[in-house]
């Protein structure tokens, strides 16, 4: 059965459904940066007891094995 998926060697988290990119030139200081949103962070203890939760940071050539395709705007 042929899915409608590409091939895993053009699947990243460049092109997932999950990631959150962030405008380079207002948020992040030139630096590109990406953000899984596929799982909630989980919290750390931070500095003063407070708990602290970071969503994971990726490159746009990662892949996790849970790539899921971009929602296509018609």
């Amino acid at each position: 059965m042929k899915h409608p998926y590409p091939p895993r060697t053009e699947q990243s988290c460049n092109n997932c459904f999950y990631v959150m990119r962030f405008d380079k030139e207002i948020t992040t200081e030139g630096v590109d940066l990406l953000e899984c949103h596929r799982n909630a962070p989980a919290p750390v203890l931070g500095t003063g007891g407070s708990f602290d939760a970071y969503w994971a940071d990726v490159d746009e050539i990662d892949w996790c094995g849970e790539w899921a395709p971009q929602e296509v705007l018609a």
